[in-house]
């Protein structure tokens, strides 16, 4: 059985590691579409269950969802940690007032905030949330996207390469 679970982000962002030439290099926005795919079994009960045999309460599952992406992704300007911007932002306001600081709406991350790594990080962080395999699905414009789909078992997450 799928689950599937949907939710909107506005970012900015810019890759750092593409060429200079390219539009990516430089600061911009996208209105991504995020989509989630649960893999699940159908309990005795009718619910669906995770792979920890928990029944998966859309309402809970929706709202853990669009929190994460609300609070970590959605209006928020994403640059790779070693970013020369990131660094820069991040170290220009240290000791302002006494308070470490950064441009606000500043998230870093380990590499690229490509679309394909942005599905990967979220496909990761629901995979060891929900327990269960999941199907990280971004659609960047209307018509270019990735999707990456992470296994749970007892160890954790980890992606699933070239099975889809």
């Amino acid at each position: 059985m799928r689950l599937k679970i949907s939710h909107n982000m506005e970012i900015a962002h810019r890759l750092s590691l593409a060429p200079e030439s390219s539009k990516c290099y430089k600061i911009h926005g996208h209105g991504m579409q995020v989509e989630l795919l649960f893999l699940v079994e159908q309990g005795a009960d009718g619910m669906a269950v995770n792979s920890a045999n928990q029944p998966m309460e859309y309402g809970d599952m929706k709202k853990m969802f669009r929190d994460h992406i609300d609070g970590k992704y959605d209006h928020h300007l994403i640059l790779n940690e070693e970013d020369p911007w990131a660094v820069t932002l991040i170290d220009r306001n240290k000791g302002v007032n006494g308070v470490e600081g950064t441009l606000p709406g500043l998230v870093t991350v380990p590499g690229d905030p490509t679309t394909e790594n942005l599905a990967k990080w979220i496909a990761e962080w629901a995979c060891g949330n929900y327990r269960c395999d999941v199907i990280c699905c971004i659609d960047e414009t209307q018509t270019n996207g990735a999707e990456v789909k992470y296994h749970w078992n007892s160890f954790g997450a980890s992606m699933i390469r070239g099975s889809i």
